[in-house]
């Protein structure tokens, strides 16, 4: 990571990273703890905790004490360090899947469970990541939010990938001015198919997606290429 420093009392080399994690309370023996500082919280203070639980490593940005046997990584920001580091962990499974994302006001997840069925019953193999659950196959999972957070998007993709899925569908959150949601995630299509006036500063339509602009569902472009009009094909 530019601009990263190791410290604390354990070695680098020594140190085998099987988990990412921003939540100390799914820290296991081998995990990265990422520390991320929030609205109501700062993972800072459960470092003491993370460390308890086996983190191999602790990613911070603020100077904390030395930790006997963790390694402690500095960077300026953890959360756009967090945004690269994620999909390198997971080998970067959403360029090895045709993404495809939808947003509006209403309508997500029929939108998205309607894709699902058209893609599934025409040969290939779906995984789905939306409000009430998130489907890898066959196999079906609770959702805790529309969109994941970049940790756990990325480890899901990873799965979909591990499953030998070849399409994700998934419901993006209505996106405000900032970073791309779930950490930049490649959405070959977008779908989008409401507007709404919103707050000051929220886009006027729900088609400004990562990769483009405009109501429609049409290929969004890989690295190099240009904008075209086109249609999702389902077979």
């Amino acid at each position: 990571m530019p601009a990263a420093r190791s410290g604390g009392h354990g070695k680098v080399n020594d140190q085998v990273i099987c988990d990412l994690t921003i939540d100390s309370r799914t820290v296991a023996p081998g995990s990265l703890f990422i520390c991320l500082k929030g609205v109501n919280t700062d993972g800072h203070k459960y470092i003491g905790k993370a460390v308890e639980q086996g983190a191999a490593a602790i990613l911070v940005e603020e100077d904390v004490a030395p930790v006997e046997g963790t390694v402690l990584i500095k960077v300026p920001s953890t959360n756009p360090a967090m945004t690269g580091l994620a999909p390198w962990f997971y080998d970067d499974p959403a360029r090895k899947m045709r993404m495809v994302g939808v947003t509006g006001t209403n309508g997500k997840t029929t939108t998205t469970n309607i894709l699902r069925t058209l893609l599934t019953r025409t040969g290939h193999k779906v995984g789905l990541i939306g409000t009430i659950n998130v489907m890898i196959g066959d196999e079906v999972r609770k959702s805790h939010n529309t969109t994941p957070d970049v940790v756990d998007l990325q480890k899901i993709l990873y799965e979909m990938v591990e499953a030998h899925c070849d399409t994700c569908v998934m419901e993006v959150s209505s996106p405000r001015p900032g970073p791309a949601p779930g950490g930049g995630h490649r959405i070959r299509y977008r779908c989008t198919h409401q507007y709404h006036p919103g707050p000051p500063g929220f886009p006027q339509d729900h088609g400004k997606l990562p990769g483009g602009q405009g109501p429609a569902v049409h290929p969004s472009p890989r690295r190099g290429e240009t904008q075209q009009d086109g249609h999702l094909q389902c077979g």
